[in-house]
C-alpha cells in the first residue's frame, strides 16, 4: 500500500511539473524572474503546497530552478551544456561554442604518482608527476574543479608555463609534440567538501559531477589522467546514441 501511495504522490509530482513549466513559458519568465510564492503558486495551480513544493524541489535538483532562502524560487540561468560524442580541450571545445574560458590556478607542483594516477597512467606507483589543479571559469561563473596528472618524464619543464593564461593542451602539442586524441570517462555523483564549495562559490550542499578520466596520445598512450569536479546546477552533458545491432530488434 505504502508503495502505491508513494507512486502516485510521484505521478502527480510529474504531472504538475509540466503544468509549472506551461506555466513558466506562457507567462515569459526568464532567467532571474522569481515564481509566485509557494501559496500563492498552489493555488493558481490547485494544487497542495506538499504536492507543490514536491515538484519544485525536483525541478530545483535538476537545475531549471533556483531557491533562495528567505526570498522564494527563481528561474535559474541555463546549464552550459556539453556534447559527449567528441573530444576537444576545455578552451577550444567551450571557445568553440561561443563561451569565454578562463582558469584560475589552484596548485601546481611534481610529486609522487598515488595508486590510482599511476594506474590510470599505466606507470609505476611514485613515480613523478606534475599535477596541475585549476578553477575553471565559462563566461566568468566558475563552473568546474579540474586536477590534471602528466608524468614528468614526457614533460620535462612544464612548471615554467602559466597555465592560468595558456591552454594546456595547445603545449602539449606545440612544444611537445603530444597530440592527445581520445579520453576515456567515467561519471558519479560526489558531495563537495567545504574548500571545493569555496572555490566554485556555491553552497557545500550544491550537487556535483565527479569525472575521472584518462586521455591518450595518437599513439594510444595514456598521457593524462583527470578529475574534474563540475556543479551539477550549471553542466550538463549530451550524448546522441546510435543503436549498432539494428537486426536484434525483431528478437526483443
Amino acid at each position: 500500500m505504502e508503495a502505491h501511495v508513494g507512486k502516485h504522490i510521484l505521478v502527480r509530482s510529474e504531472e504538475l511539473r509540466e503544468r509549472i513549466e506551461e506555466y513558466i513559458d506562457k507567462s515569459g519568465l526568464k532567467p532571474g524572474d522569481k515564481l509566485p510564492s509557494e501559496r500563492a503558486f498552489a493555488e493558481a495551480l490547485g494544487t497542495s503546497r506538499v504536492t507543490l513544493r514536491d515538484a519544485l524541489m525536483r525541478m530545483q535538483d535538476e537545475g531549471l530552478i533556483e531557491t533562495r532562502h528567505g526570498k522564494g524560487s527563481f528561474i535559474a540561468p541555463p546549464k552550459f551544456e556539453e556534447d559527449a560524442r567528441s573530444f576537444l580541450s576545455c578552451t577550444s571545445g567551450w571557445e568553440a561554442d561561443g563561451f569565454k574560458v578562463s582558469s584560475e590556478v589552484l596548485s601546481f607542483l611534481e610529486k609522487e604518482a598515488g595508486a590510482k594516477a599511476a594506474r590510470m597512467l599505466n606507470i609505476p606507483i611514485g613515480e613523478s608527476v606534475f599535477e596541475l589543479k585549476r578553477v575553471r571559469r565559462l563566461d566568468g561563473v566558475p563552473v568546474f574543479i579540474e586536477t590534471s596528472n602528466i608524468p614528468s618524464c614526457r614533460v620535462p619543464g612544464l612548471k615554467k608555463y602559466d597555465f592560468s593564461s595558456c591552454s594546456l593542451y595547445t603545449v602539449l602539442e606545440k612544444d611537445y609534440g603530444i597530440v592527445l586524441t581520445q579520453q576515456m570517462q567515467t561519471f558519479s555523483i560526489t558531495h563537495l567538501s567545504e574548500k571545493e564549495a569555496r572555490w566554485l562559490g556555491v553552497d557545500q550542499d550544491t550537487p556535483a559531477f565527479y569525472i575521472c578520466g584518462t586521455t591518450f596520445d595518437a599513439a594510444g598512450t595514456p598521457t593524462e589522467f583527470t578529475v574534474s569536479i563540475n556543479r551539477a546546477d550549471r553542466y550538463n552533458v549530451s550524448a546522441w546514441l546510435t543503436r549498432q545491432t539494428p537486426a536484434m530488434d525483431s528478437e526483443g
